[in-house]
């Protein structure tokens, strides 16, 4: 998308969001995982933890306070104006997530 925004006129003093506008749940995304790359993601977890605990375990454990902040929001947010003006078609959010997660596997940043 960066090149399709640097190459067209009407990009000029835009903002555009890469996103496939797909709004994606901690469990949604960790399915997609388990669904797809088999043992590769045995590791990832399904279970969900109650809201209730999230919010207190973030007063304490500082790697709980960003899902925390996420909790009741509609984090969902519009690629139209990147489609419109740019003629972009997102891959889909599960693409997207498989290709990340063999890249982070493949460069060693996950097991």
């Amino acid at each position: 998308m960066n090149l399709l925004a640097m190459t067209n006129p009407k990009a000029k003093g835009q903002r555009f969001i890469a996103t496939s506008g797909e709004n994606l749940s901690f469990k949604e995304v960790a399915l997609i995982l388990k669904q797809n790359l088999g043992k590769k993601a045995a590791k990832v977890s399904t279970r969900e933890v109650p809201s209730l605990i999230v919010k207190v375990l973030a007063l304490f454990v500082k790697a709980w306070r960003m899902p925390a902040t996420f909790i009741g929001q509609d984090t969902a947010c519009s690629n139209g104006q990147a489609k419109k003006i740019l003629g972009w078609q997102p891959r889909s959010a599960e693409v997207s997530i498989l290709a990340t997660a063999e890249s982070m596997i493949e460069l060693g940043i996950v097991e």
